[in-house]
């Protein structure tokens, strides 16, 4: 099987969300890849292969991102996509796996982890939201007038500021990678699902001390 093939787009109904994923790797054990807010599958090309070697690898577009349906009425709370996460397992009969989350998708599976302790094997968290009070500028952005705009009507331009500033080495984004970040956020209903992601956790970082 080569790359492309690997890499197809696959759909599956959770609950009544249209769920777009990939799906690498036969042998070993499994291994769930979540994205952060905004984010898409494509975010771990350079990834999900490499892991499949030594296990079975699955990355979706979470509930409201990447070409995943978007539910209007949907509160995007790490609690409402840890159960989402539970049902796609569930869908796919995976009974317990490890879980990488980057950012908003760290939230996640620490929420999933915390609710559902046996479906989870092992936990990995890269720059991972939910352990602490401060939020990432990516997701603090979208709660700040006038800078949110950037999401809700989002110009080449600002997307291209908002990709260097989530990566160390600013030279790492290309063209194309900017233009793939554009075409996912100004999908129908993509702007909006992130701008409710980020003010739902931004209200979270403001309970914090009040939960301590």
């Amino acid at each position: 099987m080569n790359q492309a093939e690997q890499l197809q787009d696959q759909y599956v109904k959770v609950g009544s969300v249209n769920t777009r994923y990939w799906q690498a790797g036969d042998s070993g054990s499994t291994v769930i890849l979540l994205h952060g807010g905004g984010g898409y599958i494509e975010f771990w090309k350079y990834n999900i292969l490499e892991l499949a070697k030594h296990h079975r690898v699955y990355a979706f577009d979470m509930v409201g991102a990447g070409r995943s349906d978007k539910p209007d009425a949907a509160h995007y709370t790490f609690d409402f996509m840890a159960q989402f996460t539970r049902d796609f397992m569930k869908v796919l009969e995976i009974p317990k796996a490890n879980l990488i989350g980057t950012s908003a998708g760290g939230g996640v599976a620490l929420t999933l982890t915390l609710n559902f302790p046996q479906l989870v094997e092992r936990l990995i968290l890269a720059g991972s939201a939910g352990l602490g009070k401060e939020l990432n500028f990516l997701l603090r952005v979208t709660t700040i007038p006038g800078l949110a705009k950037l999401f809700s009507s989002p110009s080449k331009s600002g997307v291209a500021m908002l990709c260097k500033q989530a990566v160390y080495d600013s030279k790492l984004i290309t063209d194309e990678i900017v233009e793939e970040f554009y075409q996912m956020a100004t999908l129908p209903g993509a702007a909006e699902a992130t701008l409710n992601l980020g003010r739902s956790i931004d209200f979270l970082c403001l309970l914090a001390p009040l939960l301590h």
